[in-house]
């Protein structure tokens, strides 16, 4: 197949290595891939001559996000949309919520459209947020990166005792803001008890909100239709939240947790960390490589997975996550992994002391998830889900 990928080292900071790395799985299983980096303009012009030449010079393409869909070529006002009348299939792989307003792309013209997903409860999400939109959907994590540095993961030195990897949005103390708006308050009511049920129990969004409204009576797709606004706001409070919360505790159970990502000098317990501010993705693998233990929260993916679980695990790393229901599928606790919720995060973290101070029990852990996870998580099985996919629903 001749496949065009699109990339960009702008925004997201994962985006440009995993393209690439989904490409060179593309590549591997033998087709040919042509990379387009959509901030190059004099690349960007070369494809989009090449498809007004012929239409058809590419059997699918594929970019993160909205890449690919919305083309700004210098030299021309106006905003292209070319999927508008392109007919091979376009695979956007988003990285985040379809109701995360730094995730775009659903609503853009593209006549072949299939979409992945990252948590299992985004299907009923997306036909909420976008009823009108024609799109074939797959449910797919992210995959995990394996750090090639280093030719055994499981033998890499262990600098790190405790890693958490992720940016804090906020300092997590803020007003829920819909309790900064003039809204009803019966709308009021009903955001606060999703909110305290994903402050107490390891659920997805959406799940969260059909919980509350049905314990109401509530069961008619159209109160999800009305509070479908809200997704975004309750989603900028639970999860600045819940990532200070699993810092937190960290702290208080005296771990020294060496932190990887910006806007954590903005927290009350900023002095108990070791804090690095953002690094490059690639840096970033290098030290996950060197970590014992690297705490994890799923970003309301509670019915998904993040991918930094699985580049944790193929990496040396055990992995202590938030629990999801998809992880508890995929792996054994106790054997893989480690898992915790918000009513016993204390409790369940306390594991972390013998994965530090156990270097047999902790390897063995990291032995078996790897073993797991080199088989199915990597951007090698994306790409073969991806094709499948596509075949399925080839024209």
């Amino acid at each position: 197949m001749k496949i065009l990928a699109y990339l960009t080292s702008k925004k997201h900071p994962a985006l440009l290595d995993n393209m690439l790395n989904l490409a060179a799985a593309l590549s591997n299983m033998g087709h040919a891939v042509k990379l387009c980096d959509v901030n190059n303009n004099d690349e960007a012009c070369g494809v989009f001559s090449s498809l007004l030449e012929d239409p058809n010079c590419f059997d699918m393409s594929v970019g993160f996000n909205g890449l690919g869909l919305e083309w700004n070529i210098a030299g021309n006002a106006d905003v292209i949309h070319p999927y508008d009348a392109l007919i091979f299939p376009h695979v956007s792989i988003m990285v985040d919520e379809p109701f995360n307003h730094y995730v775009s792309g659903y609503d853009l013209p593209c006549r072949n459209h299939i979409v992945t997903y990252i948590d299992r409860s985004d299907l009923n999400a997306l036909d909420i947020l976008y009823p009108d939109k024609e799109m074939k959907k797959l449910f797919m994590p992210l995959g995990g990166t394996l750090n090639e540095n280093f030719s055994d993961p499981l033998s890499a030195p262990k600098e790190y005792d405790v890693v958490v990897s992720a940016g804090n949005w906020v300092a997590g103390t803020a007003l829920p803001q819909w309790r900064q708006e003039v809204i009803k308050k019966s709308i009021v009511a009903i955001l606060d008890d999703v909110a305290d049920v994903m402050m107490n129990y390891p659920v997805s969004l959406l799940p969260a909100f059909q919980e509350v409204l049905y314990s109401r009576g509530m069961y008619d797709k159209e109160y999800l239709e009305i509070f479908a606004p809200y997704f975004w706001p309750v989603l900028q409070f639970i999860k600045p939240w819940r990532r200070n919360r699993m810092v937190q505790c960290l702290v208080e159970a005296g771990f020294k947790v060496h932190i990887f990502g910006g806007g954590w000098n903005q927290v009350p317990f900023h002095d108990a960390l070791i804090d690095y501010g953002a690094v490059p993705y690639r840096e970033m693998l290098d030290i996950i490589s060197k970590t014992k233990v690297l705490v994890q929260d799923e970003a309301v993916f509670n019915d998904g997975a993040h991918d930094r679980v699985f580049t944790g695990m193929l990496n040396g790393a055990v992995v202590v996550s938030e629990y999801s229901s998809y992880l508890d599928e995929l792996f054994e606790e106790g054997q893989d992994l480690f898992m915790f919720d918000w009513q016993h995060i204390k409790e369940q973290m306390e594991v972390i002391h013998q994965l530090i101070s156990d270097e047999q029990y902790r390897t063995e852990i990291a032995d078996n998830a790897y073993k797991k996870v080199i088989k199915s998580q990597t951007w090698g099985n994306r790409a073969e889900r991806i094709l499948e996919t596509v075949d399925i629903f080839r024209q």
